[in-house]
């Protein structure tokens, strides 16, 4: 199975997320979840109340 994301390299990790109730699932490579890791963490400390979210690329995806 390829990367959710990137969908070039093989997915090693399973991230789950809980949106709205319902459990989300996206198969991600190594390079990826790091790089969402990094966005989570960066918005978790730079959030500035705007609406926005680290994960928005992300469920961008999911759609």
């Amino acid at each position: 199975m390829n990367c959710e994301k990137c969908n070039q390299n093989p997915a090693t990790i399973q991230l789950y997320m809980n949106i709205n109730g319902k459990r989300v699932e996206m198969p991600l490579c190594a390079s990826c979840y790091a790089e969402v890791r990094n966005q989570a963490n960066y918005g978790a400390n730079e959030f500035s109340g705007n609406g926005g979210s680290p994960f928005d690329d992300i469920f961008r995806q999911l759609s």
